[in-house]
């Protein structure tokens, strides 16, 4: 377990991640809403694609050394995924704004979906503090020294 890292992404806001998974799975078939009433509470994954903070604990609970990227805060800056996984992981030589040295290649964004969700401010405000409240339960992560 020693010579294996596991990197996990924490995407936030989180309602956007939750938008983004209705995005990839069914936004042509059914509504937001009819996703998150019927569509997930009757199949098996529940949300779990959506919960990188309990991801990181069960990888914790073996043992294995994990890196949590803050992809809000990396995209506040001005990073790529991929440039920090280069360069401060796997130590690649990098420019202060994580590219590495030589790569001709520019990390591109790809498929965006700008399509209505259909709520308004307040209900994804309340989806966001819900997602956030249940976050909370994984706040003794930050405690282990292999995180």
């Amino acid at each position: 377990n020693d010579n294996i890292t596991v990197v996990v992404n924490f995407r936030a806001p989180r309602v956007e991640h939750l938008i983004s998974l209705w995005h990839q799975c069914c936004m042509s078939d059914i509504s937001f809403q009819t996703y998150l009433t019927i569509y997930v509470p009757s199949h098996g994954d529940r949300l779990r694609s959506l919960d990188s903070l309990q991801l990181v604990e069960a990888f914790l609970e073996r043992g294995l050394e994990v890196i949590l990227i803050d992809m809000s805060g990396a995209l506040f800056h001005g990073y790529d995924t991929s440039g920090i996984v280069a360069c401060d992981l796997l130590g690649a030589d990098c420019t202060l704004d994580k590219t590495v040295l030589g790569d001709s290649i520019s990390p591109s964004i790809m498929n965006v979906k700008n399509h209505s969700h259909g709520g308004t401010d307040s209900q994804l405000e309340m989806m966001e503090n819900i997602i956030r409240n249940y976050d909370c339960n994984f706040q003794d992560i930050i405690e282990n020294e292999k995180l």
